[in-house]
């Protein structure tokens, strides 16, 4: 009864070790395959590599020194004597096994021959449930390859608790010490245990497999019970009787114990994952603060280029403001304090009288004032660089504006760590045309002058004005039906009678005298000269508001050309930063992704 109940136990737990390594299968590939750190994937195949050696039988394994005789009392305890293979030299490098009734017997490869013989002992370690640690007596004491060896087994060991009752220690080849001297060293194996590991070992089986042989063949009792190897079975025996029946509990406890090493290098993985996100973030962070500052440039260069428009327009619909020259005024009036014989000598004299102030006053006048106006008009043609003119004042202004936003630019943009600052350039080459064949920078003054030799075209040009005025209005009255028409519709003459004596018959005398008034010729006159300076002021100031015009619509363009230049470098770096930006985002969703399917991951470890 109780072989059929052994029986549907090991049914079971064949059945469940078949589900948990149709799960572990795809676990470990998909784990393998999502290029995640190799510490975890070693971990992760600890697990797998558990449950795919998982016996349902107990495993006893050898663990010593090479040539300690690991393999001759595998074969002592088997009761076959070239089972495992034995030799004078090292014979055995991976692990074997033999069914021994209801146990597995492993032979292992010894421990520090080679690094990889030391591998696969340490791994045969892991899915042993019963340690046959083997030591030479010819050794003596413990070495200090054996006491890393165990330190090794007790760092790799998941219940530190009954590590000490899973081991029987074996001293070989005991025939070759007395028994004081295998006394001796076995005293001093337990002192050497329990000082390192604070553990009292109960017995150290001290063996001699030949004798045992011998005893076999010779069917001698003595012999065989001489060479202790029916204890060592005995005792093997009773721990895998002992064991069988918390076999799948240990089994689990150790299974457990690896599932939290892989728990804890993948929490550790995690953290690295996220750590490494970290820098990203605060990348994006900074990309992201770019195209905000990259995006408020923008506006504040919009925000300059209409002022610019805005101040330029008003420069080019008005840009000279009028000049009114002083001149001396002719007076209105003006009559003869002379009496004339006729009316032909008042005339004449009066003709005298106008012409005397039409040359002496109105032209003299007129021409003086046209004179101080083109003087004043005329110092746009002397000078470019000069503060206080139109044309310096003009370009100052735009150059004040274009380095407020530069300074502005470069602020908003200094923080984010702009490789290149996008800038306007502030200099400006002005040439006049066809009077000169320097150039002027306005910038710099007039000291700042360069030869036409340059490469590059002036930036602005001033263009030359044709300020000639020589027609005169009031000339015209010469000839305007002639000038004593004029006269006589101006001119005021006056007759008036004079007592001059008695006649020769007693009667009084008189006489007609004559007098002139020109005080309409002298208003109209006056009149003709004002209007004259308007009209003169008028044509002057006109050729050169379409100068000053013509200037101020090349600045605009110029201007318009730099920002231009200016905002497609902004809307480049703005296209760098979202390129960065995407980037950032997509590493970051990766990251993403590979923490939760991580996660993931670690999930599905519990249902292996």
């Amino acid at each position: 009864m109780e072989r059929n109940d052994e029986k549907q136990v090991a049914v079971a737990e064949e059945l469940m070790l078949k589900q948990r390594w149709s799960l572990a299968q795809p676990f470990l590939l998909e784990l393998r395959n999502s290029a995640v750190d190799e510490r975890l994937v070693q971990a992760a195949e600890a697990v797998v590599r558990m449950i795919q050696d998982y016996d349902s039988r107990v495993i006893v394994s050898n663990f010593g020194m090479v040539k300690a005789g690991k393999s001759t009392l595998c074969n002592a305890l088997l009761g076959r004597k070239e089972f495992f293979a034995t030799g004078v030299v090292r014979t055995t490098v991976e692990a074997e096994r033999a069914e021994a009734g209801d146990y597995w017997l492993c032979d292992t490869p010894g421990i520090h021959a080679k690094e990889e013989d030391t591998e696969k002992a340490l791994a045969a370690y892991e899915r042993s449930d019963i340690v046959l640690f083997v030591h030479n007596a010819v050794d003596g004491e413990l070495i200090k390859q054996e006491v890393r060896a165990l330190q090794q087994l007790i760092e790799k060991n998941s219940d530190p608790e009954t590590f000490w009752e899973r081991f029987v220690f074996v001293l070989t080849n005991a025939d070759q010490k007395d028994e004081e001297e295998l006394e001796t060293i076995t005293r001093i194996m337990k002192e050497q245990i329990y000082k390192r590991w604070n553990y009292r070992l109960p017995v150290i089986f001290c063996v001699d497999s030949h004798t045992y042989f011998r005893g076999l063949e010779k069917n001698e009792a003595i012999l065989v019970g001489n060479s202790v190897i029916e204890r060592v079975k005995e005792e093997v025996l009773r721990q895998v009787e002992a064991i069988k029946e918390r076999k799948q509990a240990l089994f689990e406890k150790k299974l457990a114990q690896k599932k939290r090493d892989f728990y804890a290098c993948a929490a550790e993985y995690i953290d690295m994952l996220t750590n490494q996100q970290e820098p990203k973030r605060e990348e994006e962070a900074q990309w992201l603060k770019r195209s905000e500052a990259l995006n408020i440039c923008s506006g504040l260069l919009e925000k300059k280029k209409q002022e610019l428009k805005s101040a330029l327009a008003k420069r080019e619909n008005a840009p000279l403001e009028r000049f009114y020259p002083d001149y001396d005024s002719l007076g209105f009036h003006y009559s003869s304090s002379y009496e004339f014989s006729s009316e032909y000598s008042a005339e004449q004299a009066a003709r005298q009288q106008y012409e005397k102030q039409f040359w002496s006053k109105f032209h003299p006048n007129l021409d003086r004032a046209k004179r101080s106006m083109q003087e004043y008009y005329g110092q746009y043609d002397q000078y470019i660089a000069q503060k206080g003119l139109f044309y310096y004042d003009s370009v100052q202004f735009a150059t004040l504006v274009l380095t407020q936003l530069n300074e502005e630019v470069a602020a908003l943009l200094q923080g984010p760590g702009v490789r290149r600052l996008p800038k306007a350039a502030t200099l400006f080459t002005v040439e006049k045309e066809k009077a000169s064949s320097l150039f002027f920078s306005i910038a710099g003054g007039m000291n700042s002058q360069i030869s036409d030799n340059r490469a590059d075209p002036p930036d602005l040009c001033i263009k030359k004005v044709d300020k000639s005025y020589e027609s005169d209005f009031s000339r015209e009255l010469y000839y305007h039906h002639g000038f004593d028409w004029y006269l006589k519709a101006n001119v005021n003459i006056d007759d008036t009678e004079t007592y001059v004596g008695e006649s020769w018959f007693g009667n009084p005398k008189y006489k007609t005298l004559y007098k002139y008034d020109i005080y309409d010729a002298r208003r109209e006159l006056q009149d003709q000269m004002d209007e004259n300076i308007k009209n003169a002021e008028w044509y002057i100031r006109s050729a050169y508001i379409d100068v000053c015009a013509d200037f101020i619509r090349q600045l605009d363009a110029c201007v318009e050309r730099r920002l231009a230049q200016m905002q497609e470098e902004l809307e480049q770096l703005q296209s760098e930063a979202k390129q960065q930006l995407g980037a950032l985002r997509a590493k970051a969703d990766e990251g993403k992704a590979a923490v939760e399917q991580l996660k993931d991951l670690i999930g599905r470890m519990e249902q292996i």
